[in-house]
């Protein structure tokens, strides 16, 4: 499966009617009351993917962030536990690509 099927399998991105291309929906995720879509740029498509494939929902509220315009921070507590997590661990595994070597890692 190509990256843009595999996001748009998913229950959070979707193909804007009128461009064709990806969004992710962050209706509520930010504030309450908040309707928005993050546009996925053709050249960012894989990259989203595979946060996705690694995090999960996580993935994307930490991709959120990394926009230059994005939100940084939720109203809301869990989305931003989520978004510390993968920050952590993305950050690690920058750190120490082997995974043998993170496996025990105590921090």
């Amino acid at each position: 499966m190509n990256n843009k099927a595999f996001l748009l399998a998913s229950d959070y991105v979707y193909e804007d009617e009128d461009d064709g291309g990806l969004c992710i929906n962050f209706n509520d995720v930010w504030a309450w009351a908040l309707a928005m879509c993050r546009p996925i740029p053709e050249d960012k498509i894989k990259e989203v993917a595979d946060l996705y494939r690694k995090w999960g929902w996580p993935g994307l509220l930490y991709w959120e962030t990394l926009q230059p315009d994005g939100f940084t921070k939720s109203e809301f507590a869990d989305n931003n536990r989520f978004i510390e997590f993968v920050r952590r661990e993305e950050d690690l595994i920058k750190r120490i690509p082997d995974s043998n070597k993170r496996a025990y890692l105590e921090l």
